[in-house]
């Protein structure tokens, strides 16, 4: 998989949910889906999951959270 073909996931975070939105290099939505913490961990740590670019959100609190 060459970085042309590589996904971008753009992470909205909140205390127990989170939105997950993957875009292809073209900007071609792949998924949008809502995941539990769990679900969120599950996700990344799948091998089969294409490896990409993850984009979090940030707020005036994520330094608190952090």
């Amino acid at each position: 998989m060459n970085a042309n073909t590589k996904p971008t996931y753009c992470v909205d975070l909140a205390k127990n949910k989170f939105q997950v939105h993957a875009f292809s290099a073209r900007g071609e939505v792949l998924q949008r889906r809502t995941l539990t913490r769990a679900k969120f961990d599950e996700l990344f740590s799948n091998p089969r999951t294409p490896w990409g670019l993850v984009v979090m959100e940030a707020c005036a609190c994520s330094k608190y959270w952090a």
